[in-house]
């Protein structure tokens, strides 16, 4: 799947001798919505080389999970930096083109006659195009069969109103709203600066900045109507436990947690990141229960969870989502979305249903032994002294440049105690999460796992050779829980793929999926009222 985008070159705001160009959101969010898909992306732009960035998109109240992970991966920063000259791109050699916008779209692009042609020539040839916020308006000289391509279609893009809140109304050469009507396009919209995308055959047109990434769904979805996409996988999860309103769909259940991350320094020689310089770095951290019921008991035999944010120096930050787990149950992200369904627990029973169970470790047998390995590891009394897997392989790179696939792991200080029958406290594991926490502080150790060439690293249901270098890199210090409702955890999303520089993704398809279903997950939430959770600053303070 061969995807272009196209960014402006213009960075002129009119007459009012201030900066244009393109939006930030509306190229990372897109960018990366369709790189986790698996599409290979070309950037174009009408000059070709670095397109000009609106400055106004890049304010500190302006960013975003998908704006904030670009601007800490280099790879992306290349490819926006040596953007191919539009003049040079055939609509032949890609599938679907997809134009983010920003002011500056209605200035070049608008009236370009090589982005013109472009989209009429995917357009006769039955491609999707696509188009958010203001780039609705590049399409007000493109036709189709002689008529405007937008006549009698359903169309969105930013409104009068939007246009009229930032104060250029006057300034722009037309008015994207207008001028969709004008030309016969059914414009549709709703309220100012809310998410709306509206799809019509081919065409899908996206009203403003926070429609850009449900935008590159929709083409995603025109591309391969049947693709597992975050939207099918965030679905199952709601299908197997329900709709909690302002809950994660899965790991719904949680606690927050902060402390720091104190390096030893000899985490340098694997990666260059800063976090592993020696020094002290803030941590954010969240304690959960597998399972997108906030208010289920706690078992010991639930998988645990420990997500945590280390926060840096150079403003970069490294997020990590681990699990109790030392490898993930499937090798891919189709097999786990069939997984979820056959592991679905009867209500009746409050099991999984066997012929289920049976019938899915018939058609993938090798996920009997994964499970086998899985629960043959002793589980720990409590979060304090369970240790973390990273579960995925990355790839570390150090200042000289060499390469490294690695693995990590926490490994807790506190001494490890077998888990007993559950207690009749529902919430016993948290409880006593609060009431060691509260004693002293938790510790783990950070290992780094050290891979050698042929050891897998696209595929998390394997595991490494037991004598491969385990690198201890420093300590992480848990001294402080906070409720839900209380902690800066509660809104942060765990993605495995906000990676400082000195760490990236190794080719495990897994990786992709996590990171994008957790950003789709945090899209519904976010728009939610929220319940009360289990755990509540009274249970937080009880603990005192």
């Amino acid at each position: 799947m061969k995807i272009l985008m196209v960014l402006t070159s213009h960075d002129k705001l009119g007459n009012t001798g201030r900066k244009t160009g393109f939006w930030l959101e509306e190229f990372a969010a897109p960018y990366f919505t369709f790189l986790d898909a698996g599409a290979a992306v070309t950037v174009a732009s009408p000059k070709g080389g670095q397109p000009p960035l609106d400055p106004v998109s890049d304010t500190p109240e302006g960013q975003t999970e998908l704006t904030r992970r670009f601007k800490q991966d280099p790879a992306a920063q290349a490819v926006l930096a040596n953007t191919v000259r539009l003049g040079d791109v055939k609509a032949s050699d890609y599938d679907a083109v997809f134009y983010p916008g920003g002011h500056g779209p209605m200035w070049d692009l608008a009236e370009d006659p090589h982005s013109i042609a472009l989209i009429e020539a995917f357009y006769n040839a039955g491609k999707p195009i696509a188009a958010v916020c203001h780039a609705p308006g590049v399409l007000h000289r493109v036709q189709f069969q002689g008529q405007p391509i937008v006549k009698g279609k359903r169309v969105t893009g930013f409104t009068n109103g939007e246009e009229e809140a930032v104060h250029l109304t006057k300034v722009v050469p037309f008015l994207v709203e207008d001028e969709l009507k004008r030309l016969g396009g059914l414009y549709e919209k709703v309220a100012n600066w809310v998410p709306f995308v509206v799809t019509d055959g081919r065409l899908v047109t996206g009203q403003n900045p926070a429609s850009s990434r449900s935008g590159a769904a929709a083409l995603l979805k025109l591309l391969s109507p049947d693709a597992l996409t975050p939207a099918r996988f965030i679905d199952r999860f709601e299908q197997i436990h329900g709709v909690h309103s302002g809950f994660r769909r899965n790991h719904a259940k949680g606690l927050g947690v902060s402390g720091f991350f104190d390096s030893n320094g000899t985490g340098v020689r694997l990666s260059k990141a800063a976090v592993f310089e020696p020094g002290r770095v803030p941590v954010i951290g969240r304690f959960s229960l597998d399972g997108g019921q906030p208010n289920q008991p706690d078992r010991s035999d639930t998988r645990r969870g420990l997500g945590l944010q280390f926060a840096l120096a150079n403003g970069e930050v490294w997020r990590t989502a681990m699990i109790n787990f030392p490898l993930f149950p499937v090798r891919t992200p189709e097999i786990f979305y069939e997984r979820l369904l056959a592991f679905k627990h009867d209500p009746a029973t409050g099991q999984p249903d066997p012929a289920q169970v049976k019938a899915f470790e018939e058609r993938h047998p090798e996920t009997v032994e994964v499970l086998k390995t899985i629960t043959a590891e002793p589980q720990a009394s409590g979060f304090g002294n369970t240790t973390f897997h990273g579960l995925n392989a990355f790839l570390f790179t150090n200042a000289a440049g060499t390469r490294t696939p690695v693995r990590w792991i926490l490994k807790p200080m506190q001494p490890f105690e077998t888990a007993t029958a559950a207690s009749l406290d529902k919430n016993y594991l948290f409880h006593e999460l609060i009431a060691q926490i509260h004693r002293q502080p938790l510790r783990w150790r950070l290992i780094v796992i050290v891979g050698k060439p042929g050891d897998p690293t696209n595929d998390p249901s394997i595991g490494w050779p037991a004598d491969r270098e385990q690198v201890d890199v420093g300590t992480l210090t848990l001294d402080r829980v906070e409720a839900e409702e209380l902690s800066a955890a509660t809104d942060i999303i765990f993605n495995p793929l906000m990676l400082p520089a000195g760490m990236a993704p190794s080719d495990d398809p897994v990786i992709r999926v996590r990171s994008a279903a957790y950003v789709e997950s945090f899209t519904r939430r976010a728009g939610e009222p929220k319940e009360p959770s289990a755990i509540t600053p009274a249970d937080v303070k009880k603990g005192e």
